[in-house]
């Protein structure tokens, strides 16, 4: 009986080192896949602030289109001057030529 329960005993203890060393086993292991998908995590979010950075927003778009109008609108006041003096360029020719014919 005697040699049973040290048996048992011994089984017992040798069960419980070896629970003990899956444990630290299974605690190491789901420590580094945690590291691990926490970096892919910082990774991700990273990602996403720079592409929210440099992606395209509705102030930007509006801000874009507003500063294309005014140079537009620039633009077209400037052929518009340079059209008024070549007309009005044009209208002297003719008036000197229709005075030189007199």
């Amino acid at each position: 009986m005697e040699n049973s329960n040290e048996l048992f005993d011994i089984v017992k203890s040798v069960l419980g080192w070896i629970a003990g060393a899956l444990l630290m086993i299974v605690l190491g292991v789901s420590g580094t896949a945690y590291s691990q998908l926490r970096e892919d995590q910082n990774k991700l979010e990273e990602r996403v602030l720079v592409l929210q950075k440099d992606s395209v927003t509705e102030d930007k778009l509006k801000d874009m289109e507003s500063r294309i109008n005014s140079n537009m609108a620039r633009e077209v006041g400037l052929i518009r001057n340079e059209m008024s003096q070549t007309n009005m360029w044009l209208q002297r020719i003719i008036e000197e030529s229709k005075n030189s014919r007199k």
